[in-house]
């Protein structure tokens, strides 16, 4: 009995390693799963840590875009810049350009107006020449009337001079001639041609017998390129090429 009682203690030692091998297994599993969970968990609470990582990569894609986009904004910023200068170039000479045109306008604005004020003299002063008289000085007549001339009416003053001179010595007469009014009809500055018509009062005095009358008169002047006007002046004179009486209502 004695030894049989003791062989099943070798059962129980046999029995307890598997019993604690079981466990040992289980704890095993148990370990490994726990050490699962543990790498799911570091997984998982890996996660919160990656929005605060997100939201830095966000927040540097920005940079990164801006950084990527710089250098497709430096030829639009040229662009612009060349067409500011551009524009400011046009500008500049739209204002060059004006204030010349500006210029070459008034100018030419002052030019036909000195020219016209210089017809409107010239056209008295022949009026005047050649409506005048004075019998008793016919030579001053004759230099008023050639001073003022030009072209084919100074060659026919000085063709017909001495047959006229002899009648106004014996017609003793005087005449007074007074401009009313001159006004120019045409006016070409760039040929130097005009056209004017002038009113002149004449009192006419013959011994003793005196009257009035009053003519209209047509006047073709041109300006003399040779020459420099009456008073000296550089400034080309004005002259008359030809000259006669119209009736009012009418014009050559």
């Amino acid at each position: 009995m004695s030894s049989d009682e003791q062989r099943p203690e070798p059962d129980e030692q046999d029995t307890t390693p598997a019993a604690d091998t079981g466990r040992d297994d289980s704890d095993t599993t148990e370990v490994e799963s726990r050490a699962d969970e543990n790498t799911d968990g570091s997984v998982d609470s890996a996660d919160p840590a990656d929005p605060s990582e997100t939201d830095d990569a966000e927040r540097t894609e920005p940079d990164d875009v801006d950084d990527a986009r710089t250098p497709r904004s430096g030829p639009s910023r040229v662009l612009v810049f060349l067409g500011l200068a551009l524009a400011l170039a046009s500008l500049v000479v739209a204002v060059v350009f004006g204030e010349m045109w500006r210029r070459a306008a008034d100018s030419d604005d002052v030019r036909i107006a000195e020219s016209r004020e210089a017809v409107v003299a010239a056209a008295g002063t022949a009026v005047v020449a050649f409506t005048g008289l004075d019998s008793e000085k016919p030579d001053e007549y004759f230099r008023r009337q050639k001073e003022i001339a030009t072209g084919d009416l100074l060659k026919e003053i000085e063709a017909t001079e001495q047959q006229y001179r002899e009648a106004i010595s014996q017609a003793k007469t005087t005449v007074d001639a007074q401009v009313a009014d001159v006004a120019v009809e045409e006016l070409n500055v760039h040929e130097g041609k005009a056209l004017a018509l002038a009113v002149v009062e004449l009192t006419i005095t013959q011994e003793k017998d005196s009257g009035t009358k009053t003519l209209r008169m047509q006047l073709h002047l041109e300006r003399d390129r040779g020459g420099a006007d009456s008073d000296g002046s550089s400034e080309q004179a004005w002259k008359v090429s030809g000259i006669s009486p119209v009736e009012y209502g009418a014009s050559g």
